[in-house]
């Protein structure tokens, strides 16, 4: 009894839903009852989604492993290829598709139900014209469908401000309107879905606090977060193209398939075309926090110990990561020996004291003498609160203490107008590490802000002479090419001098806020 390999192809996978492959099928019934003595030998094989056209169903596809297995001789001599029609089995140009023809016919009787044609060696000289003509005519009506479709779609780009390519896009956005009947104006339109948007716009804002697709998506799924999409839960993966989506701020980008299968880029993005979500400042400020958490990432846990992962390096060019959460050292165990330990919360905390302390730009416009002002009022509203506790002249104490509060607010509004771009970075970080006196949970936006101004810090360590502590050498370089240094020792925890610009009185106005502020145990 001889052995049959079915085989049945379409181009989409909108195409399987139907009856094409129910109708390849009971063709295949068919002839195989008419010829008892042949018997399938295997599952039938199926390709969905494959086109011929471009060979992808014999790059790809089942056909590629049936080659396979005959040119390891796997496929018995005198076994039956049955398909629909030859059409199925390739639409390449017509060389292509022949060889693909001879290349099975090697090993097998090839049988066609439409119609019902059997190629067998030695081939026939008649046939072989046969299925040189059916071979041409299927590349021919590919390719006549293939330019009519580029065609259709050039034609449609052409009235982007009348009406909308297609139906497809982000979940976060819905068509509003039917598909008009041939001939009738197109006045469907793109509208967002609020729900939908305000759970991206969730997943934007915590992106920009340093969180990763990982664990955004595991957050949603612990707070059981309905999904976008028609997904039962969400997988990073799709929160990493939510964020990479250039349809956020409005743009698609069309595309297409190349040879490979892979799709490409076709022609320009097209600005506006959906309704934006996000401003293209956001957008681009949003990319850019995704691009400094991609340089620093650190190990994911529930709460951020180390604010500096991945800027930290000693005076030999050794990154230094945290270990045993007390001490910053060098990842290799046979460098760790020898190196110098930095205990973090030590660091911690002369860093993040020192960059509430330090301004990036002391001249130029007003930013100095209003940030001066800024200083000024602050200290005043703690003297005051500090005679409130006292409760002396009680009610005067709070009209002045209000009034302060109010001019200290207005000069912050001042401040920022005022500041440069990096000066807006180093007053928002200066505001979280306020935040995380008081909250841990603001820790890891603060290690992602701190991206944003710092890009390197190089501790080196100076041994005391006679006495049994180590003085730290720090060199804090930032984003914008400067950097500043500063020197702290281990045991006391004394900021004990800060780079240049600073003189000896404001050095010595410093160093008595940090010996406070470390004996205080703030975090």
């Amino acid at each position: 009894m001889a052995l049959a390999y079915s085989y049945a192809r379409c181009s989409t996978k909108i195409q399987d839903r139907g009856a094409t492959f129910k109708r390849q099928a009971g063709l295949r019934e068919a002839w195989l009852a008419k010829n008892p003595q042949v018997h399938l030998a295997d599952t039938p094989m199926e390709d969905a989604g494959f086109s011929a056209f471009k060979g992808d169903h014999a790059k790809f596809g089942k056909l590629k492993t049936f080659l396979e297995l005959c040119q390891a001789g796997r496929i018995p001599k005198g076994s039956y290829f049955l398909v629909e029609n030859l059409d199925r089995l390739s639409r390449e140009e017509c060389g292509e598709a022949l060889k693909l023809f001879l290349q099975i016919l090697d090993h097998c009787t090839i049988v066609t139900f439409e119609p019902e044609t059997i190629f067998r060696k030695p081939v026939d000289m008649s046939l072989l014209m046969i299925a040189i003509v059916e071979l041409s005519r299927g590349h021919s009506e590919s390719k006549a469908k293939s330019f009519r479709s580029v065609d259709t779609w050039d034609r449609r780009r052409l009235n982007l401000g009348k009406q909308i390519l297609s139906a497809r896009c982000p979940s976060w956005i819905d068509v509003e309107g039917s598909k008009p009947r041939r001939g009738e104006a197109d006045q469907r339109r793109f509208v967002i879905n609020k729900a939908k948007a305000a759970i991206v716009k969730r997943i934007c804002g915590m992106a920009c606090k340093g969180y990763g697709s990982w664990k955004i998506a595991s957050t949603f799924n612990g707070e059981k977060v309905p999904t976008i999409s028609k997904a039962k839960l969400w997988h990073d993966g799709y929160i990493y193209d939510i964020l990479h989506n250039t349809a956020l701020f409005g743009q698609f980008q069309p595309m297409r398939k190349d040879d490979t299968g892979k799709e490409v880029p076709y022609g320009p993005p097209i600005a506006n075309y959906y309704p934006a979500i996000l401003s293209k400042s956001e957008w681009d400020s949003l990319q850019s926090y995704i691009r400094l958490r991609k340089k620093s990432e650190g190990k994911i846990t529930q709460d951020v110990s180390n604010l500096f992962t991945n800027l930290v390096f000693n005076n030999f060019g050794q990154k230094l990561s945290m270990r045993g959460m007390r001490y910053l050292t060098p990842a290799d165990h046979v460098l760790r020996q020898t190196a110098t330990c930095v205990p973090i919360k030590e660091f911690e905390k002369a860093i993040l004291y020192w960059i509430g302390e330090i301004n990036l730009t002391l001249e130029g416009n007003d930013f100095g003498a209003i940030n001066a002002k800024k200083i000024d009022l602050e200290n005043r509203i703690k003297t005051i609160k500090h005679r409130i506790k006292l409760d002396a002249n009680l009610d005067c104490l709070l009209d002045t203490l209000s009034e302060l509060e109010a001019e200290c607010k207005d000069t912050l509004a001042q401040l920022e107008r005022a500041a440069k771009p990096q000066d807006r970075s180093l007053i928002r970080t200066r505001k979280l590490i306020e935040l995380v006196k008081r909250d841990s949970g603001y820790r890891r936006e603060l290690k992602q802000q701190i991206k944003t101004v710092i890009s390197k810090i190089l501790v080196q360590t100076e041994a005391r002479r006679k006495v049994k502590l180590k003085r730290f050498q720090v060199d804090v370089f930032f984003v914008d090419g400067s950097y500043r240094r500063l020197y702290f020792d281990k045991g006391t925890s004394g900021l004990v001098a800060v780079d240049g610009k600073l003189n000896e009185q404001e050095k010595g106005i410093i160093r008595d806020r940090f010996m406070e502020y470390m004996e205080s145990g703030c975090q």
